[in-house]
């Protein structure tokens, strides 16, 4: 029995310090290699001047430099494809997600890091009025390819006709040419994508909220929970930077 105990003893002693070290350097190599990803969502994520920019960006950067992780690639896909390299990429982080239930088991998350607002929008000129989400019924909405306002009113039980696109714009301009009665989005991208595409904000409203929620980080399965502890602490510590940020793309 005592020779039993010596050698689980000596077991335990190998795991501490030769394979925990092996593990832990792995996860620092990994720290360094991690596929960054979004899709075009001003102003969270956008290229301007053949930069990437955006409040998802910048916050990721504040966490690059507070781990000490040289600055990485990060790029933008539209987003039923950044959905699906979340779920088969083993390296994949994507830099801008809504935690739902229904998303729950895809991916770790990091976060939340802002506070977003989903409804549906059309033109003022129009004067739809929606009081209930059935009433949603009697009109055509777009929306983003598998994005969250698609999954909402999936979810609910919409039975009116649905137009997916990839991006806003394309549901901008369908609104515009009258193709659609109403685009689903969130509110700051949507009133972003109208004034970058020419039209004016003012033509616009939103005439019912689906979901008030918060964004996150997405980070693969895979991904060791050491990284994503190291995520989420640096993010904690710098929440009043982060604050900053975001004043800073919403004030602009």
């Amino acid at each position: 029995m005592k020779n039993r105990h010596c050698c689980y003893f000596y077991m335990f002693l190998f795991l501490i310090f030769f394979l925990y070290p092996v593990l832990f350097s792995n996860s620092e190599e990994l720290l360094n290699d991690l596929n960054y990803m979004g899709n075009d969502n001003k102003p969270f994520i956008f290229e301007e001047k053949g930069l990437t920019k955006g409040i998802s960006v910048d916050i990721l950067r504040l966490i690059w430099e507070d781990l000490g992780i040289p600055d990485q690639q990060i790029k933008i896909y539209p987003w039923a494809r950044a959905l699906n390299n979340l779920e088969n990429d083993e390296k994949s982080v994507l830099i801008g997600i809504v935690r739902t239930s229904e998303r729950e088991n895809i991916c770790k998350w990091v976060g939340p890091f802002a506070k977003l607002r989903f409804g549906v929008f059309a033109l003022k000129s129009r004067s739809i009025v929606i009081k209930n989400f059935d009433d949603l019924n009697s009109y055509i909405i777009g929306t983003i390819n598998k994005d969250i306002v698609e999954e909402i009113i999936i979810q609910k039980g919409f039975k009116g006709r649905k137009e997916s696109s990839s991006k806003n714009i394309h549901n901008l301009r369908k609104l515009k040419a009258g193709r659609i009665d109403l685009a689903g989005s969130f509110e700051i991208s949507f009133y972003e994508d109208a004034v970058n595409a020419g039209y004016s904000a003012d033509d616009f409203e939103m005439v019912y909220v689906l979901k008030e929620t918060e964004a996150y980080f997405g980070f693969n399965k895979n991904i060791p929970d050491e990284i994503i502890k190291e995520f989420q602490n640096s993010l904690n510590r710098n929440r009043d930077k982060i604050d900053d940020i975001i004043d800073f793309y919403l004030k602009r």
